[in-house]
């Protein structure tokens, strides 16, 4: 398990998001899950700044900023 680095996730459970199918339609597997890993990031600054640009899309997802580490260990 890599635990450098940072990265953005949608919080499903969270989300507005949730409450409609993902792109295959497959609504069970999505309500099944608490996090899904958006994009990852060398440094804390540039996942923010994503995240940020995640945000301003006003997408229906909530999204965060967590280590690496911290993502591997609640994605297990």
């Amino acid at each position: 398990m890599k635990d450098n680095g940072w990265v953005v996730v949608a919080k499903v459970g969270e989300s507005v998001a949730a409450k409609r199918t993902d792109s295959c339609g497959d609504m069970e597997q999505l309500e099944l899950m608490e996090l899904i890993l958006v994009s990852e990031h060398e440094t804390k600054v540039a996942a923010e700044q994503a995240a940020k640009a995640k945000r301003i899309a006003k997408d229906g997802w909530r999204y965060a900023v967590m280590s690496r580490r911290d993502y591997e260990a609640r994605a297990a």
